[in-house]
């Protein structure tokens, strides 16, 4: 890969007792040129794997609600913020029939791109469902068979949720939790 040419204008320039150290340098200035080459390798993969995440990122934020509904009797807010660029944290909100709200909170094990996969399987879930509206617990089993059936079972990655649905009409908050923590109650 690399190549050292020295050159003397006098004939007889280099004797064999220097010999030694041109060899010795250039070594060290070969691996000087491939540790270069393998910097710039480096650097445009890591480049490379830094746009993906970004994607990903942007893919995973734009499956989170975009604007909170104005719902009586609620104060709606949120942060999401992930450990890296891209993870397994989700909420989501669903509009339901007579007025009702339905809020999913749920998190995937693991961090990175692995989890933000396995966050957009449970965004896809949860909106593919065609059936009427379902109580918490049977829409965290809905949930958490489909994961299991298709996806969870062969890798090890595992979703926590908590799923509730608030009626304004009755000021009336239902919920199930799957592993996630309880909701603490201000009254």
């Amino acid at each position: 890969i690399n190549m050292v040419v020295s050159l003397k204008r006098e004939p007889g320039g280099f004797d064999v007792q220097s010999a030694p150290a041109l060899v010795w340098l250039s070594n060290l200035f070969g691996r000087a040129t491939h540790s270069l080459v393998m910097a710039q390798q480096l650097k445009t993969a890591y480049d490379q794997i830094d746009r993906e995440l970004k994607a990903v990122s942007e893919i995973q934020r734009s499956l989170l609600p975009a604007v909170l509904p104005d719902v009586h009797g609620l104060q709606l807010a949120v942060h999401y913020q992930t450990s890296q660029q891209a993870g397994g944290d989700y909420y989501d909100l669903f509009p339901l029939p007579d007025g009702r709200l339905g809020m999913l909170i749920a998190d995937v094990s693991g961090h990175g791109t692995p989890a933000a996969v396995v966050m957009a399987i449970t965004h896809a879930i949860v909106h593919s469902y065609p059936g009427p509206t379902m109580p918490p617990g049977l829409v965290l089993r809905h949930l958490n068979q489909k994961l299991c059936t298709h996806y969870t079972a062969r890798n090890p990655a595992f979703v926590t949720a908590f799923y509730a649905v608030y009626d304004p009409a009755q000021q009336k908050f239902t919920y199930a939790s799957a592993g996630h923590n309880p909701p603490i109650h201000d009254r």
